[in-house]
């Protein structure tokens, strides 16, 4: 009889078990493969503001790739989903994901932020010289 409930207990500890809704909406939303695109726009993008780093663009893809990876940063998403949505909400999310307009939302989403990016930083440029003129009155000396 021990014998037997050991067995079960293992087989219990050893079973698949149904993922959790919140890693399942990870998997669905591409997690991984939206790190991976992360990655290679956080190295565009630091090696495009600074002249020095862009000579060492395969030190920062080496760093992103070891340091910035989807086994170290999905633990911490799906708390952060946990934390903003109820169970019920997340699986109201995957099934949208799994839906054709959530899967094409998913696939456009690295476009869109990257497009986002791009407008929010024309704007900015184009808004430049106001920020300099409301940083002078508020006292920063700009050495003009």
């Amino acid at each position: 009889m021990l014998k037997k409930s050991l067995l079960l207990a293992a087989l219990l500890c050893c079973a698949p078990l149904k993922a959790e809704p919140v890693y399942q909406l990870l998997d669905v939303m591409g997690g991984k493969e939206q790190m991976s695109q992360m990655q290679e726009q956080m190295v565009q993008m630091m090696a495009g503001s600074n002249p020095v780093l862009a000579q060492y663009e395969a030190v920062l893809a080496e760093w992103t790739r070891t340091y910035m990876t989807w086994e170290q940063m999905r633990e911490p998403m799906a708390a952060l989903y946990n934390k903003h949505f109820s169970k019920d909400e997340i699986e109201q999310l995957v099934e949208f994901y799994q839906s054709p307009v959530g899967a094409k939302s998913v696939n456009l989403m690295p476009q869109l932020f990257a497009e986002g990016a791009q407008i929010g930083m024309e704007l900015a440029q184009r808004h430049q010289p106001e920020l300099l003129q409301m940083l002078q009155e508020a006292g920063l000396d700009l050495g003009n």
